[in-house]
């Protein structure tokens, strides 16, 4: 049934919205993280005027969230396996500039040799960044080495060297975080001990290269720029963006018009999915936490409980949906 909640839900204050209209490249972008062949037919790069890259910027965002999340890593349960970030940014002529790292996920399929990223998270993780920044491209990846290898492996090489060829310029930027005994400590300071190589609070991480057509990893000097993680956000949102990646995916698939962000409600920030009914009929709001979702129906300003107890987004959109055509 329906209940009137009495007044205005405050959901749309606090951080705004971001609106995931961009679907189709995005979707393209991220299925190639499963190195899969039909995932690489997805995907198509326009042709630009793009040379090898020279170096890499990284924000001071960007490092801070790669420096935090390795040592919680190493401190969990699982820091023996590896673990990664997806790199987002802006290719430039010869260089590439990364101001987004997206988590691989509590859900990835980690050892102590391998990773293979959530894509689905990452998926809907990379529509809301795309939104609002729409020029923000996949330009690598970041993973790490529970042991003392301080380059890509082999095993690495294998999969790096077929997706590269549809990123920007065909080229990539690949970097390797490792445990770190040799390197002097300096408090929370980090020290550059070559060129494409600084060391923190006893983490060490090198950076490389890889161009289609590459027999190895090159090392690619490294600079630090002054900015934000612009995936930073979407950490308030982790475990619920995880856990229903592949619901939110079905919805926004199903329904064009669907949008989803992150909004701030009565518990904090919330992720919210919105789908517009036909003509000025209303739209269903949806919150959705990690162990919980909750169904409205706004119209006129007015928002409406939906009592229907369904903690699958898409199977709970389609109750809604059925509840408001009688």
């Amino acid at each position: 049934m329906i209940s009137d909640n009495g007044e205005k839900s405050n959901s749309t204050r606090g951080i705004p919205s971001l609106l995931l209209n961009k679907i189709s490249g995005l979707l393209k972008e991220f299925n190639l993280l499963i190195y899969g062949t039909k995932a690489t037919e997805l995907l198509t790069v326009q042709p630009r005027d793009l040379v090898p890259i020279k170096y890499m910027l990284i924000s001071s965002g960007v490092g801070q969230t790669l420096v935090q999340g390795y040592r919680n890593h190493l401190n969990q349960e699982r820091g023996d396996e590896e673990t990664g970030w997806l790199l987002m940014g802006y290719r430039e002529k010869k260089h590439a500039v990364v101001v987004a790292a997206v988590p691989s996920g509590e859900f990835r399929e980690a050892s102590s040799t391998h990773v293979k990223f959530n894509s689905q998270a990452q998926v809907v993780a990379g529509r809301l960044l795309r939104q609002l920044h729409d020029k923000l491209e996949v330009l690598g990846l970041f993973h790490t080495h529970p042991g003392r290898l301080r380059h890509p492996s082999s095993g690495d090489y294998q999969g790096d060297i077929q997706w590269v060829k549809k990123l920007p310029g065909k080229q990539g930027v690949f970097g390797i975080g490792t445990v770190d005994h040799e390197s002097p400590i300096r408090g929370e300071f980090a020290t550059k001990i070559a060129i494409n190589t600084f060391s923190m609070t006893g983490m060490r991480f090198d950076w490389f290269s890889l161009a289609s057509g590459d027999s190895n990893y090159v090392k690619v000097p490294i600079r630090w720029t002054l900015g934000e993680d612009l995936a930073r956000p979407l950490h308030v949102v982790w475990d619920a963006m995880e856990t229903h990646a592949g619901e939110i995916e079905k919805v926004l698939a199903q329904q064009t018009k669907a949008t989803c962000g992150i909004t701030q409600g009565a518990a904090g920030h919330q992720l919210t999915l919105s789908i517009p009914l036909a003509g000025s009929a209303g739209k269903i709001i949806v919150f959705i936490f990690k162990d919980k979702v909750q169904y409205f129906f706004e119209k006129n300003e007015q928002l409406f409980a939906v009592d229907i107890q369904e903690d699958k987004v898409d199977r709970g959109v389609y109750l809604v949906l059925a509840e408001l055509s009688k």
